[in-house]
């Protein structure tokens, strides 16, 4: 079982660590908890290889953090935004983002966990969606990035 700590003052902690921006976040009633659309998920396994959790990070939130970590414009994160495309630099951002968000799932007593895969979900196979999809949510978290904007950060478990 993986324990994450969806708490909004922690995942506003650890972004504002890596990105040195200031970031606000709290959770999502979970009434309200979207569908995860198009975005970027991390699927977190065990040492043996077992799929324990995912972190998915719609377009807007992928876009302002994996901007906002290199100090790009915010208005290159509006134009992947607009345009849905990707540069391969923003998207290894994107997985050093998630690798770090990571960090909100360490406890101790809990088994070893470490990022196995970073995908962008519109390019999933069925396979692969129906393997991070079947986790139980946990939660979501709406985040806002200063100088970025807000998007939403969604954890599935086996919790």
């Amino acid at each position: 079982m993986v324990a994450w700590n969806t708490s909004g003052h922690d995942v506003a902690r650890h972004l504002r660590m890596l990105l040195g921006q200031a970031v606000q976040a709290g959770l999502v009633r979970r009434d309200d908890v979207a569908n995860e659309g198009d975005g970027f998920v991390g699927l977190f396994q065990t040492d043996e290889g077992i799929l324990e959790a995912s972190c998915h990070l719609d377009i807007p939130l992928a876009a302002g953090a994996g901007c906002g970590l290199s100090l790009l414009s915010p208005r290159v994160a509006q134009t992947a935004v607009e345009s849905s495309d990707f540069s391969p630099p923003l998207v290894e951002n994107i997985h050093e983002i998630l690798n770090v968000l990571g960090g909100l799932k360490n406890g101790a007593g809990l088994p070893h966990v470490m990022l196995r895969q970073v995908l962008r979900t519109r390019d999933a196979s069925d396979m692969e969606r129906e393997e991070w999809m079947q986790l139980p949510l946990e939660g979501s978290i709406e985040v806002t990035i200063a100088l970025y904007g807000s998007g939403r950060m969604t954890i599935r478990s086996r919790a």
